[in-house]
């Protein structure tokens, strides 16, 4: 988990990812919600494609819960999560 950030908010998490894995894939060039607000996901199963022009990388979480809330921003624009990946989040989740 030491690619993602988390910060909890009024029993809901926010989850971003660090500047060093921005810094490792370069450059996000597409970012994909593969689970859409309001459904719910399992530990471990991917949350957010990220796509680089090298790979791409899944974001999961190791533990299970519901997705409330995409932020659509960051979708239209990926520039957003690489100038500024700390303050820059990209979906927002309760555990189940």
């Amino acid at each position: 988990m030491g690619d993602i950030w988390l910060r909890e908010e009024n029993g809901r998490i926010r989850v971003g990812v660090t500047r060093s894995l921005v810094e490792q894939y370069k450059e996000f060039l597409y970012v994909e919600f593969t689970k859409k607000e309001g459904e719910s996901f399992k530990a471990g199963e991917p949350l957010v494609a990220l796509e680089s022009l090298k790979s791409i990388y899944e974001l999961s979480l190791p533990f299970n819960g519901r997705v409330v809330e995409t932020n659509k921003s960051v979708a239209e624009d990926p520039s957003l999560l690489n100038r500024s990946p700390e303050k820059t989040w990209l979906i927002v989740v309760e555990r189940a």
